[in-house]
This record gives C-alpha cells, sequence and structure tokens, in this order.
C-alpha cells in the first residue's frame, strides 16, 4: 500500500512537471511576480505538495486521527490565506 501511494505521488508530480514543461511559452510570457521564474515556481510548489502528500500518508499509517486533524487544520489555513489573499 505503501509503494502504490508513493507511485501515485510521483506519477502526480511527473504529471504537473511535464504539463508545465509543455506550456513553458505561457509561463516564459508571464509577467506575474514570482521568486525565480513562474515555471520553477510551479514545479518547487508542486515539489512542495508531494512532500506534504508523504508526510501526511506516514501520519495516515500510524495515526488516523493526527492525520485527520492535521487536514482539517491545513484545509482550514488554506481556506482563510485564500479569503485573505483575494
Amino acid at each position: 500500500m505503501k509503494r502504490l501511494a508513493m507511485m501515485i505521488g510521483i506519477i502526480i508530480f511527473a504529471g504537473w512537471t511535464v504539463a508545465m514543461l509543455v506550456n513553458y511559452g505561457i509561463y516564459a510570457a508571464s509577467d506575474d511576480p514570482a521568486f525565480f521564474s513562474p515555471l520553477v515556481d510551479g514545479i518547487l510548489f508542486m515539489a512542495v505538495m508531494f512532500g506534504l502528500y508523504l508526510l501526511l500518508f506516514n501520519v495516515y499509517q500510524s495515526n488516523r486521527k493526527a492525520a485527520t486533524i492535521q487536514l482539517v487544520a491545513g484545509g482550514s489555513l488554506a481556506l482563510i490565506g485564500a479569503v485573505v489573499l483575494l
């Protein structure tokens, strides 16, 4: 099960990276603010999401209650952040 979850995460990360590279022209022409470049920032963002996915999956394997609390807290913070940044 753990290997399957890891493979799913890797496939999603690889798919995101390929999609970013295929649409490179859109990101290269973007004048949105970015730390490095819109393309690199997108790939780094997905790498962080992949790391969070693996962390949460490992917590879920050992303690489902803690994983549920982390999901609720993280989702709440994301919604609050989205409203604040609106």
